[in-house]
């Protein structure tokens, strides 16, 4: 390519950029004004949460029925920062309702403290989240979790009517984590709690009575999105749902609130009105200043400068492709948090029976869920190499109907059995049973007590340091106890509060000697808010203050202890 057909490309190619940017920068007032232009909706299904969206994964028609829920007189508005939303939480006169519903959600300490106690007197907060800020946990309970189910839809059931979700992304039916509230207990100082709406057993709607008014928590917030809402199941439930909340307060949304989602800067109350095509593109910023649009198009200039001359070969980069990520273990720890936290055996017996089937589904190309005769039972057994009257005892456990009739002795009996059944079959590998059976849990302490034994410890010494500067004799003396208390805050850093595996439970106390205790020789555990008591052999007993562990950590223990020794439910 001579350079005289160079500089005609690059001529043609400013000349293509300068329509587009000319066709996309056109004036959007002029486009609103067109009564006659049909609104611009989008069908993208990346988006979502966007309070003013249409598109499938949007909040559009869940605003609309808020809004349809008060009257007419009131006030709906976005607060979008700080300074907006101090003024309306300090305005003692009016009784409000604060609504959020998102990806994640997190406010300071001064906003959270300021909106519970507009609750406390008689206001509203709905929350509907999948990660919420510490500090708001922290105001409501002593302890919480959430736990998922990983389906492609779930049935909720709210005022004993039962109602489908299902999770779609450009029309076909996905799986995904739909989470609920598993382990939660009773709230602080005065406030009590109830659920509204369950799937798998577990809710995932709750109310937390504070004061004169509610918080709304809801562990569920694809449930209110676009798609969701145009279905039948989907507009009864969001319908209840808004039902709960006061129809005579103003109704404000905590969009300052939201951490992650990729949320626009686009006029809100613009938004609403639907009407006219508006501008998503990435570029509008550069746009709209003549300035930085010149610097982008010389940016591109020097870019298409840089790829016509450079043209020789340049072998390409092989892609990294990262392994698989094993769920297994997680799976097995949150459907132990489930059952731990419930105690519920038949919805232990379900969870089995779903994970039975879609096992036997994978590897042998046979849904059970599906059969009409023995004739799959027949296919499998032929496959597995297992006796047909085998499979129909442990089919029949599975199917159990009658809830009462299953105990924890039935969730273990139903365990060993599908572990044979996976071994015998072929599907877990003897490897991979070792490697299980090896694997331990470390629980650490908090950071707390050795980070402060560190800067004691730190401090002394250099403390120590200063007084002999000053011709003090005693702050030799300051040396050895800093240092032994630095000592003691590195140890406890360095060691774990406790390692349990199959075999033994390793303890490692902030002050005295590691010791290690048999796990067949445990005999009972004890459980309460602040201490756990081990009871072995020859009167052997292991005290752990569950105040040196976080809240996961005190979660962690607990499942711990019912996997690594599964032949007893405690």
């Amino acid at each position: 390519m001579n350079n005289q057909k160079k500089f005609i490309l690059i001529f043609g190619v400013l000349m293509i950029m300068g329509l587009l940017i000319w066709l996309l920068s056109g004036n959007s007032e002029e486009v609103q004004g067109n009564k006659g232009v049909q609104p611009y909706v989008s069908s993208s299904w990346n988006k979502e949460y966007l309070d003013a969206d249409k598109d499938p994964k949007g909040l559009y028609l869940f605003n609309k029925l808020l809004r349809a829920h008060i009257d007419t007189s009131l006030e709906l508005r976005f607060l979008m920062d700080h300074d907006e939303l101090m003024p309306v939480v300090e305005d003692d006169a009016e009784k409000a309702t604060y609504v959020f519903v998102g990806n994640e959600f997190g406010l300071l300490n001064e906003e959270v403290d300021s909106i519970l106690a507009r609750v406390n007197e008689g206001s509203t907060l709905f929350l509907a989240y999948h990660v919420i800020g510490e500090n708001i946990i922290d105001e409501l309970f002593y302890d919480y979790d959430l736990v998922f189910d990983y389906d492609e839809e779930i049935n909720v059931f709210m005022n004993r009517k039962k109602h489908q979700m299902i999770n779609l992304y450009q029309n076909d039916t996905v799986a995904k984590n739909w989470f609920a509230f598993s382990m939660i207990t009773e709230p602080y100082e005065d406030y009590t709690w109830k659920g509204h709406s369950s799937f798998m057993e577990l809710f995932n709607l709750i109310e937390i009575e504070v004061g004169e008014g509610s918080v709304f928590l809801c562990s569920t917030p694809e449930v209110f999105q676009n798609y969701q809402v145009q279905r039948k199941d989907g507009y009864a439930y969001t319908k209840s749902v808004i039902d709960l909340l006061p129809d005579s307060n103003p109704i404000y949304f905590l969009e300052l609130g939201r951490l992650s989602d990729d949320y626009g800067t686009e006029d809100i109350d613009e938004l609403l009105d639907g009407e006219g095509k508006r501008d998503d593109s990435y570029l509008r910023i550069i746009f709209e200043n003549r300035t930085l649009l010149k610097a982008f198009l010389f940016g591109i200039l020097g870019l298409l400068i840089f790829l016509i001359f450079r043209s020789k070969r340049i072998r390409p980069v092989v892609p990294y492709l990262e392994p698989k990520k094993n769920t297994t273990s997680a799976f097995t720890e949150t459907i132990t948090s489930i059952y731990f936290s419930k105690r519920n055996p038949y919805g232990m017996l379900n969870v089995q029976r779903r994970n039975f089937y879609a096992v036997v589904q994978k590897h042998f190309f046979i849904d059970l869920n599906r059969r009409e005769d023995e004739r799959a039972l027949v296919s499998l057994s032929e496959k597995s190499n297992i006796s047909l009257e085998e499979i129909k005892v442990l089919i029949g456990i599975l199917e159990t109907k009658e809830a009462f009739d299953v105990s924890d002795d039935t969730v273990v009996k139903v365990h060993k059995l599908k572990q044979d059944f996976y071994k015998r079959a072929g599907i877990i590998a003897e490897h991979v049973l070792e490697r299980e059976q090896k694997k331990e849990v470390v629980i650490y302490r908090r950071l707390w007590l050795p980070a402060t034994f560190i800067l004691v410890g730190l401090a002394g010494i250099i403390f120590g340091f200063y007084l002999l500067v000053g011709a003090h004799g005693v702050g030799i003396a300051l040396w050895p106890v800093g240092g032994l208390i630095l000592f003691l805050g590195v140890r406890q850093l360095q060691k774990p509060l406790m390692i349990i595996n199959r075999n033994e439970i390793v303890s490692t106390p902030s002050f005295g000697l590691t010791r290690s205790y048999k796990m067949d020789e445990l005999l009972a555990i004890d459980l309460d808010e602040k201490n756990a008591s081990l009871l072995f052999k020859d009167e052997k007993r292991l005290i752990i203050n569950l105040n040196d562990m976080g809240r996961f950590e005190k979660a962690k223990f607990k499942r711990a202890l019912l996997r690594m020794k599964n032949e007893e439910l405690w």
